[in-house]
């Protein structure tokens, strides 16, 4: 019962009864544990999907029997310790495919779920769509489109270029909001840890509406719609003219004597990586950037913003964290 609550936590679909539930299971020390062992299984293996339901622990009972038949078969035995939480890791992680950075769950014959952690993987959909999905996303998607609706769902950020079917409408799931296209092409970014879902469109029209019909809003090409998930409701609604919120897809970004602020997020985002800043005041200076930032790469791009804007030093304190040291705002931008 445990293993079902979580998993129901996990993707979303808990009912009111549940959680109650679940409140009061959890008040028990050994199900706290052991719940977050589950959990910790789960992220080890990324399976955040809705229907998709991992034997953690067939697996488990078959690997400690295919364990403890080699352990017989070796003439000096090494005991070593293990863990609830590393056979349930170990489980999880059994249960998937991996194909370089990319997973792919054919957890049954109608949907294939797949889930991205430091690449960009293309997708080419049945109905002729094509989908680029992000770093750290997971896309859901069915073999073939049936009835009178095309639906995906969508965890994390995307890229659709979205094929012309007037009778039957392309529809995205990601959250609590519901995109609906007939044929366009536009950006959806909807990441668990961040608070709000923001969808860009780069042609043709799309219309945003909650689940719990609060909004309903008709996007063009370069509409910007960001909503909050914590607030519930739309937060801004505007212009994107230089389409930057598709860097990570297009590589490409357009700001002309901009805060360094907003740049820098544009740059984190196109390149998946975070900044540190020591000097805050900085981020209020004007930056201009402007062409193909992903063909120069990173290190080009970081050595022109130490130049522009006058930084000691860019320290790299982690495998994608950057740390900017001084730093002051050029005489043309201030």
């Amino acid at each position: 019962m445990l293993t079902d609550l979580i998993h129901k936590k996990i993707t979303g679909q808990l009912s009111d009864e549940e959680v109650q539930l679940l409140d009061t299971l959890l008040e028990n020390k050994d199900n706290q544990i052991e719940a977050e062992e589950i959990e910790a299984a789960w992220d080890t293996s990324l399976v955040y999907l809705d229907d998709y339901q991992p034997n953690v622990e067939g697996r488990l009972t078959q690997l400690k029997s295919k364990m403890q038949q080699e352990e017989t078969t070796t003439t000096k035995v090494v005991p070593i310790k293990r863990s609830r939480r590393t056979w349930l890791s170990v489980a999880a992680a059994v249960a998937i495919l991996a194909i370089g950075s990319w997973f792919i769950f054919n957890s049954n014959n109608d949907w294939q779920h797949v889930a991205v952690t430091d690449t960009i993987k293309n997708l080419n959909l049945v109905d002729g769509s094509k989908v680029a999905v992000n770093t750290n996303s997971r896309f859901s998607y069915p073999n073939q489109f049936e009835n009178n609706q095309r639906l995906v769902k969508l965890n994390g950020e995307a890229f659709f270029d979205i094929a012309k079917d007037a009778s039957k409408p392309f529809i995205i799931e990601s959250g609590e909001v519901q995109i609906e296209v007939l044929g366009t092409s536009f950006n959806v970014r909807n990441y668990d840890d961040e608070n709000t879902v923001q969808i860009t469109v780069r042609s043709g029209k799309v219309r945003v509406t909650s689940k719990n019909g609060a909004f309903n809003e008709v996007l063009e090409a370069n509409d910007q719609l960001t909503y909050s998930k914590t607030k519930r409701k739309i937060i801004a609604l505007g212009k994107d003219e230089n389409l930057n919120a598709l860097s990570w897809w297009n590589g490409k970004l357009a700001f002309v004597n901009e805060r360094i602020e907003r740049v820098a997020k544009a740059i984190e985002h196109t390149f998946n990586v975070e900044f540190e800043f020591e000097n805050t005041e900085v981020l209020k200076c004007g930056y201009t950037i402007s062409g193909d930032v992903k063909s120069l790469g990173l290190d080009a791009v970081l050595e022109s913003m130490k130049l522009g804007l006058a930084f000691d030093e860019i320290k790299k304190i982690g495998k994608n964290k950057y740390r900017f040291i001084g730093g002051q705002c050029s005489k043309k931008s201030e």
